[in-house]
């Protein structure tokens, strides 16, 4: 991975476009310039990922460490969902854009990826996307498709699916903007560094109630492919729009796990990712959920245990383990850690009287964290199982 503190005495040595870009006197690269931007954000493609694209002056120029920390975001979802680390993994990118970004970055960041589908409403784009892949020999990988503006975003997954093939996810960079006053307006607000730097096809900047109501429909849209997907996710742009979800998020939790990652985009910006899955026993890693309101609990997650400050690891683990010697469980030891999978309700009173296992369709996985003495429930329908199992841990 390409270091982020970017030493652009060496990037030029490797492009000499950049040199013009950079002030001799005092090292400093021009930002605030379209035109830099471009020659950067290739090059940087070119040295982390290996692939070679000629960005278009008149079109957005993605931010390459923004995009990848979507990236790196969703390669951790994966790999904290239980039974998805050994799987091939099929993506899709809704509005991949001119530069098809997220899919590059995918094919290279994500293990084990089969396929990713790239799809966007300009036929332009959908041509610039074949091009890079093209040229990059990505054909078995990434699949550009040019979808209709009032068809859902999901489509593509029902016309392109083999019938055992499962979506493991979805992303999507929505358009920021609801109109061109509001453009307008919110970069007059921010300053000529901004303004300068606005400059994008109007598909990439606006569309009809802002990013909010793309979202919203999204989010509605899922519910159609919710057996042919993992985990849904979007960029957030902005604070109120987080806020505004809320409530849509709070009103689906009996359908819906969900979760929402904040995250620093660039020195001053914040960002968000909002994630879900129709699969209830997934349960959002806490590890990626946090952030959280009094109307947004992620605490039900992650519970602490009380053990006596005078055990150390060792007796805590073989406490532990000591309690479930007759429990029908697989434990996974780890250096600090000990992951417990069980059946169901193997603990409660009632299953010691009669022996027989309260099942309900999912495994249930527990990690117990001996250091710093946290239990984090990764798998399992039922919250009341979680929380007995804590109250036995509790117990010792």
């Amino acid at each position: 991975m390409i270091p982020r503190d970017l030493d652009f005495v060496q990037l030029s040595a490797k492009e000499p476009k950049l040199i013009k870009y950079i002030d001799s006197s005092t090292g400093r690269f021009e930002f605030d310039n379209h035109d830099a931007l471009i020659e950067l954000t290739q090059l940087l493609i070119r040295l982390d990922l290996g692939y070679i694209i000629k960005l278009k002056r008149e079109n957005i120029c993605p931010n390459y460490f923004n995009r990848l920390d979507y990236v790196q975001f969703i390669r951790q979802l994966l790999l904290l969902t239980p039974k998805l680390e050994n799987f091939k993994i099929v993506g899709l990118d809704i509005g991949t854009s001119q530069s098809c970004i997220y899919p590059l970055i995918c094919s290279k960041y994500i293990p084990q990826i089969l396929k990713m589908y790239a799809t966007d409403i300009v036929a332009e784009f959908i041509d610039n996307a074949v091009t890079y892949v093209e040229m990059n020999n990505l054909q078995s990988i990434i699949h550009p498709k040019l979808v209709d503006k009032d068809t859902n975003y999901f489509k593509v997954l029902d016309d392109e699916l083999l019938d055992f093939e499962i979506t493991s996810f979805t992303m999507c960079n929505p358009p920021f903007y609801s109109s061109l006053n509001e453009m307008s307006s919110k970069n007059g607000m921010k300053g000529s560094f901004v303004k300068k730097l606005t400059v994008g096809h109007s598909s990439e900047l606006i569309t009809d109630g802002g990013e909010f109501k793309f979202i919203s429909k999204m989010l509605s849209e899922s519910e159609l492919v919710k057996n042919k997907v993992t985990w849904f996710t979007t960029l957030v742009g902005k604070h109120s729009t987080v806020l505004h979800l809320i409530p849509l998020l709070k009103a689906k939790e009996n359908s819906i796990s969900y979760g929402i990652h904040r995250f620093k985009s660039g020195l001053f910006t914040t960002r968000w990712i909002l994630f879900w899955t129709f699969k209830m026993e997934y349960k959002p890693p806490i590890e990626l959920f946090n952030y959280y309101t009094s109307k947004l609990n992620n605490k039900k997650f992650i519970k602490k245990v009380s053990f006596d400050n005078n055990l150390s690891e060792i007796s805590i683990r073989t406490k532990v383990l000591s309690k479930l010697k007759s429990l029908p469980y697989i434990s996974l030891h780890l250096k600090n850690t000990i992951s417990i999978t069980l059946p169901g309700d193997v603990f409660s009173r009632s299953y010691r009287r009669s022996l027989k296992v309260k099942n309900d369709g999912s495994v249930y996985i527990f990690e117990i964290f001996l250091e710093s003495r946290y239990i984090i429930w990764r798998n399992g329908y039922n919250y009341k199982i979680f929380e007995s199992f804590v109250n036995m841990i509790n117990s010792l």
